[in-house]
């Protein structure tokens, strides 16, 4: 299971919803925010490995929780 969200950043206007993301990383996704940028900014994805929440298919592989946990963060420069 991965969790994506971002971090907040007073910049950055949500014109949808502020989502946060959990899936199944048994296939590819994608994961996507409408925003407005009021100037120029930095845009901070986290995606989480966190533990099972019955979502993923039937018949997959799950591998039983373990304390490993790990964070990855990316930055991306945004301009209006």
């Amino acid at each position: 299971m991965v969790k994506i969200s971002t971090e907040d950043n007073p910049n950055i206007k949500y014109l949808s919803a502020k989502a946060t993301y959990t899936a199944c990383i048994c296939t590819i996704h994608n994961f996507f925010w409408d925003i407005h940028v009021s100037a120029n900014t930095v845009l901070q994805g986290k995606a989480e490995v966190v533990p099972d929440k019955d979502i993923c298919p039937d018949g997959e592989n799950i591998f039983p929780v373990t304390s490993y946990v790990e964070t990855v963060t990316s930055k991306i420069l945004v301009m209006p």
